[in-house]
């Protein structure tokens, strides 16, 4: 399996498009695995985890074949994880009647199996809820990809931040859903959280969390 994390940013994106914070002014300075565009997964090119507004700059600055891609697991229709736009031009035309989005919205988590080998996606999630937590027990995950958009901010209602994805990789691990070896990466980060690249290292790494930057490819190998 190879996962490769197309965007790893929140809405606003990281540095955001007009703002003019400390963290934003401190990413553009710095470049490189600051610079965040809105988050999504690409597992073994076939398979895409929600479908952002950057999906034309991933194809380019990853010369990726989208055609390829079978099937879109999307986690939530907010537009920075689902810009249905970019899919219209594949499909015809039809009428159908008017169906108001609900203003409040549940995030979907996935636990994808593909060789025998198991991905656990969480975008947009704030603190599981027991039922989700019971679910999990003894899923034994080979990658579990967490949200991270607060940073150092104390976040667990609709996002999480570092001490809460620390956290929540030691619950994983306790109810048998991470087993010995399993990979934990953090994504989705907002300039809100306050923590570029290095820093969100320091913060995570010494939790065994790698902290995911657009572009970085995972591969997990069947035994």
């Amino acid at each position: 399996m190879e996962v490769v994390f197309l965007g790893t940013a929140a809405a606003e994106g990281w540095p955001g498009l007009f703002c003019e914070c400390e963290h934003c002014r401190r990413a553009r300075e710095a470049g490189g695995k600051n610079l965040r565009t809105r988050t999504s997964l690409l597992v073994d090119g076939a398979y895409m985890v929600d479908f952002p507004p950057d999906n034309y700059l991933h194809a380019l600055r990853g010369d990726l074949d989208l055609a390829r891609v079978e099937h879109i697991f999307i986690t939530h229709a907010h537009q920075d994880h689902f810009y249905p736009e970019d899919l219209a031009m594949r499909s015809e035309p039809f009428a159908h009647l008017a169906d108001h989005d609900p203003k409040n919205q549940r995030s979907l988590l996935y636990l994808l199996e593909l060789g025998g080998k198991r991905l656990f996606v969480g975008f947009d999630t704030g603190w599981f809820p027991e039922e989700t937590w019971r679910a999990l027990e003894g899923a034994e995950i080979d990658l579990a990809v967490l949200d991270c958009t607060d940073g150092k901010l104390e976040g667990r209602r609709g996002h999480m931040g570092v001490r809460a994805v620390i956290e929540a990789k030691a619950r994983m691990e306790e109810i048998g859903a991470l087993k010995p070896g399993s990979l934990v990466v953090a994504t989705h980060f907002s300039h809100n959280g306050g923590l570029l690249h290095e820093e969100l290292v320091d913060a995570l790494s010494p939790a065994g969390i790698e902290v995911a930057y657009d572009g970085m490819r995972i591969h997990i190998f069947p035994q």
